[in-house]
């Protein structure tokens, strides 16, 4: 439907009525179509231009793609110019909605095949690995952690978050860096 009505002159950026304000093309990236992004007109002529283009929320149809694990479309937006670490509204990238959704194999093909950055900080001040260990997903935290071997990743603590937490995230941390996690 969506390829159908840019095919014959509607505005991919027009917002609709959807609560989101969605365009054709953030609700392809949300319905998993990567037909409807990569056709005809679209792929050509279409998706170069409105690859980057945001919800009134700040949210690009790559961070709605990762969110939702919808591999060929991350693929697909991206190799048409959307960036990997692009940030939505609240400052977070397509790593960050992939972390926040549980989608692993997204993250791994934004990690390795996309190099997102691991260190970008999001409006509330949280990156990768803090947003991986706040939902307890130890095989993202580990696919994390392997892509940087030699650097500790412990973000300095704020002013309001209390000693007692730092040092149970600073334990984990050093625990899931070593080689003996029986401890």
């Amino acid at each position: 439907m969506c390829a159908l009505l840019v095919e014959y002159g509607a505005d991919p950026c027009a917002h609709g009525t959807t609560a989101n304000k969605d365009t054709p093309i953030t609700l392809a990236a949300q319905m998993g179509c990567p037909d409807v992004l990569g056709t005809g007109d679209v792929k050509t002529k279409v998706l170069p231009r409105v690859a980057n283009y945001r919800r009134p929320n700040g949210e690009a149809a790559l961070h709605i793609a990762a969110g939702w694990g919808h591999d060929a479309c991350v693929r697909l937006l991206i190799s048409h110019g959307a960036r990997v670490d692009m940030r939505d509204g609240g400052g977070g990238t397509a790593l960050h909605h992939a972390i926040r959704s549980g989608k692993s194999t997204t993250v791994d093909m934004l990690l390795a095949g996309y190099r997102a950055d691991t260190l970008a900080v999001n409006y509330d001040d949280r990156n990768a690995l803090d947003i991986a260990m706040a939902m307890a997903y130890v095989d993202m935290l580990c696919r994390l952690l392997e892509v940087h071997t030699t650097t500790v990743l412990l973000p300095p603590a704020t002013a309001t978050e209390d000693k007692e937490n730092w040092g149970r995230r600073a334990k984990a941390t050093r625990l899931l860096l070593s080689d003996d996690r029986a401890q």
